[in-house]
């Protein structure tokens, strides 16, 4: 984020004023989720202009799970928009980042990060 303030006021705004204030009352989400995508954005164009090889899901559901899947038996570096699920889980990761290590991929696994 542009300053520490962002995500005190972001952690703030989740934990007392969502439970506090209606949602149409409550202006800062719009601002969070606009001000988040452009950070997300940035960091997607950084990972490319670095020269990594960043492979794009877009969507959500069973498509872009085997999408996701595919990638991280290719070995792709870094994964963007990755749709995981297990049992009755499911969801979004912003990016998946290969880590060396064993797992059932081969000598790598994947971790999660979160650009919030």
């Amino acid at each position: 984020m542009d300053s520490p303030f962002d995500s005190w006021m972001d952690r703030y705004t989740e934990s007392f004023l969502v439970r506090l204030l209606p949602m149409k009352l409550m202006p800062a989400p719009r601002f969070w989720q606009t001000h988040g995508d452009r950070h997300e954005k940035a960091f997607l164009q950084a990972l490319k202009d670095r020269g990594l090889d960043v492979f794009e899901i877009s969507g959500y559901g069973e498509q872009s799970q085997q999408l996701t899947l595919e990638a991280m038996q290719k070995g792709h570096e870094v994964i963007f928009q990755a749709v995981l699920s297990k049992d009755e889980f499911a969801g979004k990761s912003d990016f998946l980042f290969k880590i060396n290590g064993a797992s059932k991929l081969g000598d790598y696994h994947y971790e999660a990060w979160d650009t919030n």
